[in-house]
């Protein structure tokens, strides 16, 4: 496999106005997460950047230095929200720099959260299809375990339907089933592959288009990836470089495999999320 990608991760161990409580309650366990994740990307990727906003966390990720495609990248930040977008402003410029050449040189962009563990069936798939359309991108299916006794509390709380409940063996795998998540808007055909999130009201920010078409992670185009309007917001910070930013440029297309095991992420902290749901 190429190393052609370059892969772009946010890292927080810390708390920020914008933590979901769930993941408040597993610190000890993010380091652990983002260890899974980049191990996921290794066998792909050319060079990473990560970026951080605190000493502590700078410190915990010297370590990765040793490795030399790894770059650590701190920033003076205010708002820890505000990190991923500073994040992908930052790779972007030395994208367009051109200083770095075989960084620039390099034809693909994977950006994702820390706590996702990667899984594609057919990777040059991807990259062929990325090869053909440098608009698209490409956004994974998103699984998160759930305890079993919580699968028809997770269908009736946010109306999902029972064939996005599959059975998988991931890192933390506690003979558990998984939920495929961010179950779609509106979807048309691209290919025997992959399906298209067709995008409703864009222009808003919370538009329920958003939903389906959002996997916290996408691999796309260096040349999309470098000329997306990436937004430091309050409103869903890191949802905003996370995905809905690149949904709100107007000739992207956004798709996902139809097969859910094609391309999917294992969303590690999913579980913390499912563990502790309350009916509502």
């Amino acid at each position: 496999m190429k190393k052609e990608v370059i892969s772009i991760v946010p890292y927080f161990g810390g708390m920020s106005r914008f933590s979901p409580d769930h993941t408040q309650q597993a610190l000890d366990l993010r380091h652990k997460w983002f260890d899974y994740c980049l191990q996921s990307m290794k066998d792909f990727t050319h060079t990473f950047f990560i970026g951080c906003c605190n000493d502590k966390d700078y410190k915990i990720l010297q370590p990765y230095r040793m490795h030399g495609n790894i770059n650590i990248i701190k920033f003076e930040l205010d708002r820890a929200e505000h990190l991923p977008a500073n994040l992908a402003f930052e790779v972007q410029n030395i994208i367009k720099s051109g200083n770095a050449d075989s960084i620039s040189a390099m034809p693909y962009v994977y950006y994702t959260e820390m706590d996702q563990v990667f899984y594609a069936q057919h990777f040059d798939s991807l990259t062929d299809v990325l090869a053909k359309d440098k608009n698209v991108y490409i956004v994974p299916q998103r699984f998160e375990q759930i305890p079993r006794h919580k699968v028809e509390m997770r269908k009736k709380r946010f109306n999902v339907s029972a064939e996005r409940f599959v059975e998988f063996r991931g890192v933390f795998a506690d003979n558990n089933p998984y939920v495929v998540a961010n179950e779609p808007w509106s979807i048309a055909s691209y290919d025997d592959n992959f399906y298209v999130n067709e995008k409703g009201n864009v222009n808003a920010l919370d538009d329920s288009s958003y939903g389906g078409a959002y996997g916290a992670a996408y691999f796309t185009s260096k040349e999309l990836f470098s000329k997306t309007q990436f937004t430091a917001l309050d409103f869903q910070p890191t949802e905003q470089t996370g995905g809905h930013d690149l949904f709100r440029m107007e000739d992207s297309v956004c798709i996902k495999s139809k097969d859910f095991f094609f391309f999917h992420v294992d969303h590690l902290s999913g579980y913390e999320f499912n563990k502790k749901m309350e009916p509502g």
